[in-house]
């Protein structure tokens, strides 16, 4: 068999083993012992091995954990209880109230019988034959001459401001040689007997009287307790929507605390000052980051244009971190609206069908906490909304009209006109710059107009070329339809309602987003539904066939307007 050295990691030592021969120290390594050979004085050595100190692998147990005289006490030792390099060897040392009891270290099971109340202790011990590392473990049985035992004695644990009276005790655990027990408290708060569903009130004295008793009737066992009632929570104001929170170290981590959180006037924004929020907070929510009480709220109206505003919630933290910043980004059903991060939001033509939220987030250093708030649904079908609350914006067209972005449309010069057998959108005059999404083209009607002479008004939204437009026609009759060109093929998307047009009078043309509206004057005649060219496009107007009264093509528009709803 091949001489073994055990290396000592953390000093150094080097023993050597050589089949049944015993350890022998050779001398101080210079090295760590990570070596494939070493010459001691009497042998060349094979192999080096590191040394490893004892730990518990398969512990002893002892049961009862407590006993009565004349009951038996059963030690279990298994096999390999230590566990390290070289293999550990066991040592027991057991007693009874200081009286030494033989126990083997061999494995197998073993009893001790004692004769009298006392301590029944056992240490067991695991050391390597370098004598550099041991470990040790201890074990003890209660042998009383009472008939029934606290297996656990009870405590108060949380006696704390709002804390229920039966949730602030541990009522403790006990046995009995002669059956089932009863176990009875009695709660009392400032002298007074209360129930244990009562909540406690600092400062008061509070205290609990636990009585243990068995099915046989024997000796009762009596434990008083008694603790100084303390506040579980201590709330700091702030002067915004967050609220410092101190919640008592006595508290265990897993105990939820019931505190009351009292709107103050800089809250009443929206909530009346003084409403109450009672919670239940644990000092583990605390420490992961801020609690949200209430979420935000967004209150206004959800058509096109209108703002939207969101109130923030209601935050508490633990007052060692730092105060929360609170940040907030607008939803568009899950989807993060690009640049919407502030309290108030315009509703756009994209919102339509949408659910609109605001998330709240509180940062309180590396921590992060969100709340959602309500969801304000958007129609499918959005109103118009005429805002003319931008400055007059000239856009330059062509050199017989001028549109406008605002409220001051200047009359136009000539108007286009073109022949019945043309296409209808090949003369139009259209602007040479892109409008948003949202637009309107509207054309006031001359005085004269030959009603009999069937002449046509184009009004075109979304213009990419002559070949591809949204459009809106009028016939000199009243009759109305929505219509769109794709690739040069004319298409009917609705017919409107006929309706007369009156001289003088206002024809308008409107998208928004998907949606499309046509007027005579101010009833509505045709509203579709269409995507084909969706986003921003230019505007323009076109005749065709138009007569004035005297059968004359008509050379002229009183106003021609477009620009932004």
């Amino acid at each position: 068999m091949p001489k073994v050295v055990y290396v000592h990691k953390a000093t150094g030592k080097a023993h050597v083993f050589d089949g049944g021969v015993p350890f022998r120290p050779v001398e101080q390594l210079t090295e760590s012992g990570d070596f494939e050979a070493f010459s001691a004085a009497d042998a060349t050595v094979d192999v080096s091995v590191a040394v490893a100190a004892p730990t518990l692998a398969n512990p002893i147990t002892v049961a009862p954990p407590i006993a009565h005289p004349g009951d038996t006490i059963t030690i279990t030792v298994p096999a390999n209880v230590w566990a390290g390099t070289p293999t550990p060897e066991l040592s027991i040392q057991a007693s009874f109230d200081g009286v030494a009891v033989p126990i083997p270290t061999e494995p197998g099971t073993y009893t001790f019988v004692p004769a009298e109340a006392g301590v029944f202790s056992l240490t067991y011990t695991g050391f390597n034959r370098i004598g550099e590392d041991a470990a040790s473990a201890s074990v003890a049985v209660e042998v009383s001459s009472e008939t029934i035992i606290a297996t656990r004695d009870p405590s108060i644990t949380a006696a704390l401001d709002g804390v229920l009276a039966q949730d602030a005790v541990d009522l403790g655990a006990y046995v009995s040689s002669a059956g089932s027990v009863t176990v009875t408290p009695v709660y009392t708060l400032g002298g007074l007997v209360i129930s244990g569903t009562t909540p406690l009130a600092a400062p008061q004295v509070f205290a609990v009287t636990v009585t243990v008793t068995d099915d046989a009737g024997s000796p009762e066992i009596t434990r008083h307790l008694s603790a100084t009632v303390e506040v579980g929570v201590d709330v700091i104001e702030d002067a915004d929507t967050t609220i410092a929170i101190t919640i008592a170290q006595a508290l265990p981590s897993d105990q939820d605390v019931p505190i009351t959180v009292t709107a103050e006037p800089w809250y009443s924004r929206r909530i009346a000052a003084g409403l109450t929020w009672p919670a239940l907070v644990s000092r583990a929510d605390l420490t992961a980051g801020p609690v949200n009480l209430v979420p935000p709220v967004v209150t206004g109206s959800a058509d096109v244009g209108e703002t939207l505003t969101a109130d923030g919630g209601l935050w508490i933290y633990a007052e060692a971190d730092p105060e929360p910043a609170l940040s907030y980004q607008w939803m568009r059903g899950a989807a993060p609206i690009s640049g919407a991060t502030g309290l108030v939001y315009v509703v756009d033509p994209a919102d339509a069908g949408a659910a609109i939220t605001v998330v709240e987030t509180a940062t309180s250093g590396a921590k992060v906490a969100s709340s959602v708030s309500n969801a304000t649904a958007i129609p499918s079908d959005l109103p118009f909304v005429d805002d003319f609350n931008r400055a007059d914006q000239p856009l330059t067209a062509s050199p017989n009209w001028t549109a406008f972005i605002g409220s001051s449309p200047e009359i136009v010069g000539a108007a286009v006109r073109t022949n019945a057998a043309d296409a209808a959108g090949s003369h139009a005059a259209v602007a040479n710059v892109d409008l948003p999404a949202d637009q309107y083209v509207q054309v006031t009607v001359p005085e004269k107009l030959n009603v009999a002479v069937n002449g046509y008004f184009y009004a075109f939204l979304r213009w990419q070329d002559a070949n591809n437009w949204l459009g809106m026609w009028w016939r000199a009759n009243g009759a109305t339809r929505i219509i769109k060109s794709v690739g040069g093929v004319v298409t009917t998307i609705v017919n409107g309602t006929s309706a007369t047009i009156p001289l003088g009078g206002v024809i308008r043309g409107e998208v928004q987003g998907s949606t499309l509206r046509m007027f005579i004057g101010t009833t509505v005649v045709a509203t579709a539904t269409d995507t084909t060219f969706p986003g921003a496009g230019k505007a323009g107007v076109g005749f065709i066939n138009a007569r004035d009264a005297a059968g004359l093509p008509l050379g002229s528009l009183d106003t021609f307007e477009c620009g932004a709803l």
